[in-house]
């Protein structure tokens, strides 16, 4: 598989651009349950960044459950099964989202416009989503 597409310009930072990229495959399912991922310098290496900053994304990965790690055999993507928000993920969401119509209100984004993008991708992500 390619390199990730990481956004250049982007004000995340690079660890955590990987662990959106990654979820983002798993969720379109172009990664499935047990697919091997790159070895950490096999990654870096593509994506011309230091093997710290994936192995950060790794870890990250691991501890949301959306890959295991078996030492000496690399990184795998985990099944997917219906967890229980917890308390800490739903606020810190609900603040990201927050952040985000501040912005696209000063953006001049209106109302009807952050619906139609939650829309283009619940749809993108869900693949059990109507409509």
């Amino acid at each position: 598989m390619a390199a990730l597409k990481l956004q250049p310009n982007s004000p995340t930072p690079v660890w955590l651009e990987i662990v959106h990229r990654i979820k983002e495959e798993i969720l379109k399912n172009e990664r499935q349950e047990g697919d091997p991922l790159p070895s950490v310098r096999e990654l870096a290496s593509r994506c011309e960044i230091n093997p710290n900053t994936i192995m950060k994304a790794y870890s990250e990965l691991e501890r949301q459950q959306a890959i295991y790690i078996i030492k000496g055999k690399g990184a795998f993507v985990a099944q997917r099964k219906p967890s229980k928000v917890k308390l800490k993920d739903k606020e810190e969401i609900e603040e990201k989202l927050k952040c985000l119509i501040i912005d696209a209100a000063f953006t001049g984004i209106e109302k009807q416009g952050l619906i139609d993008y939650i829309d283009r991708y619940t749809k993108q992500f869900h693949s059990n989503e109507k409509g």
